[in-house]
């Protein structure tokens, strides 16, 4: 099926050209997985989305959105033809604003949400494995956002643009080449294009500090929680990225893929290839935690 839209809880396929999601970036954004026609991690997701919005001085109506879902849910196809599984999307924008940065006084949100086919080889990915690369561009650094899922992806979007150059470009024979790895300008780890990243340095489990840039994802403190209950540690830490030749094991996860191991690791810049040993954190959190 092709995407479902609905605008302010109606179904649409456009937005007014005034709208500060469009002119400015001016709004956040959620991305759910749903799967046995059922949505994961709903409450975790709808408590990020009202965080976020506060952050912005966005006001929204938690509960209306929740009806919002519930109609988007009741317009899928029905029967013998009801996805199974598939991706929400969540947009939330300040609504229409004039010209100018400065946004009105009493903002009316609007609020867009999407019902998109679950792509179908991240099954795959999550059982065999992936590639990563190493990115150039960077990630800007902002802590007055960091971690929230704003609307201003243009970092990752020309982060994403080396990967699918280097997915269609020669001198590799690597199919599983599937995500690239993003650093601030001190060249510090700090996530994924769509993804957050855990790695095994030195036999301790390290994920990225996170208070200066990139995003806060639902599927990553799940993990911490889950490996706090484990009794694994995972140190949250500024990861140099020479760090990364160090590593043993390397993961990658968000909401919508899961957990995904990384087999091999990209320098495309010294034409070198981190190939790595072990994956036992990361199926270990795909039995315990994804199957829970």
């Amino acid at each position: 099926m092709v995407a479902l839209t609905l605008v302010d809880g109606e179904r649409a396929d456009t937005v007014p050209v005034t709208d500060r999601g469009l002119l400015y970036g001016d709004g956040v954004f959620e991305t759910l997985a749903y799967r046995q026609q059922q949505i994961l991690q709903l409450t975790a997701h709808l408590q990020r989305l009202q965080v976020s919005c506060e952050r912005l001085g966005i006001p929204i109506d938690r509960r209306d959105i929740e009806r919002q879902i519930a109609r988007l849910l009741s317009c899928l196809p029905s029967g013998a033809d009801a996805p199974t599984e598939g991706v929400i999307k969540i947009i939330v924008t300040r609504g229409d604003g004039g010209r100018g940065y400065a946004p009105l006084a009493s903002p009316d949100a609007r609020c867009l949400i999407q019902f998109h086919p679950m792509p179908a080889d991240y099954a795959g990915f999550s059982q065999r494995g992936i590639s990563c690369m190493l990115c150039r561009h960077p990630v800007s650094a902002n802590p007055a956002l960091a971690g929230l899922k704003h609307l201003n992806r243009l970092d990752q979007v020309m982060a994403s643009r080396e990967l699918v150059a280097a997915q269609n470009g020669a001198g590799h024979d690597d199919a599983w080449l599937q995500e690239g790895l993003m650093f601030d300008v001190q060249g510090n780890l700090v996530e994924g294009t769509r993804s957050n990243v855990f790695a095994v340095i030195s036999g301790q489990l390290c994920t990225p500090d996170l208070s200066e840039a990139g995003v806060s994802g639902i599927m990553r403190a799940a993990l911490l929680d889950w490996f706090a209950g484990q009794g694994v540690t995972v140190i949250v830490r500024r990861i140099a990225g020479a760090e990364l030749a160090l590593a043993s094991e390397i993961f990658i996860c968000n909401s919508v893929m899961g957990i995904w191991p990384v087999n091999r690791v990209h320098d495309f810049s010294t034409e070198t290839c981190l190939t790595l040993p072990d994956q036992a954190l990361a199926r270990r959190a795909q039995r315990g935690l994804l199957s829970d």
